[in-house]
């Protein structure tokens, strides 16, 4: 695991492109697939430890390459044959990104990140700041903090298991009300059908997905 410029050529392709071109369904690669979120969850985790919030995970941000010295090919890389991944991980794109010494320096009350991967705080705060609207407070203060990037964690296995986003919706406003209003659905049925109905995968996606940033759970317990 390792943290990298976006700038840097050292890279054969993203999380997104490589998720997209390997051969076979979600079911045929799941352990593999499930291996890479493991990756993904340790680089979190390091960030955590080391006081850095991204506030812009997504599969697009974690760039891969295969290891230095190794014997592995190309072959191995687009076309792995087992359940273990063949390439090392590395988190990019910190341009939104706050490292912190106090919980207070990591917060944020500026709109950051990608819209879809937003948590519901993070999405308020972007309602809140529209100046246009005709609830607009400058003195009110509405944020987001490291619970931030656990939501977009949620929100990435599900990208990197189906290729899609999870909360996407052609009309904003849907999006906005089904992610940040309780009692909305988070999982249609459709979703739940893009996971095979894979009853442990959805359950361990909803204790991510709590809409309340106080209770939703710390990147250790995950």
């Amino acid at each position: 695991m390792c943290i990298r410029d976006r700038q840097s050529t050292g890279y054969k392709t993203s999380l997104k492109s490589w998720r997209q071109k390997i051969p076979g369904t979600m079911q045929d690669n799941l352990l593999l697939l499930l291996n890479v979120y493991s990756k993904v969850l340790d680089t979190m985790l390091f960030c955590s430890e080391n006081r850095v919030n991204h506030y812009d995970i997504k599969c697009d941000n974690f760039l891969l390459d295969l290891p230095l010295n190794s014997h592995l090919t190309d072959e191995d890389f687009w076309k792995p044959k087992g359940p273990i991944p063949q390439f090392v991980l590395s988190l990019a794109d910190f341009g939104e990104s706050k490292v912190y010494t106090t919980e207070l320096e990591g917060y944020t009350v500026r709109n950051r990140g990608t819209e879809y991967m937003k948590s519901p705080e993070m999405l308020s705060v972007a309602y809140a700041s529209q100046k246009t609207h005709k609830k607009y407070d400058r003195r009110k203060k509405v944020g987001a903090n490291s619970a931030n990037d656990v939501w977009s964690i949620g929100c990435l296995l599900y990208e990197l298991l189906t290729g899609e986003f999870l909360f996407y919706e052609s009309d904003w406003v849907l999006f906005f009300i089904r992610v940040t209003t309780p009692g909305h659905e988070l999982f249609s049925p459709e979703k739940r059908e893009k996971l095979g109905n894979n009853q442990p995968l959805i359950e361990f996606m909803e204790s991510i997905f709590i809409r309340d940033p106080i209770h939703r759970p710390y990147s250790a317990l995950i």
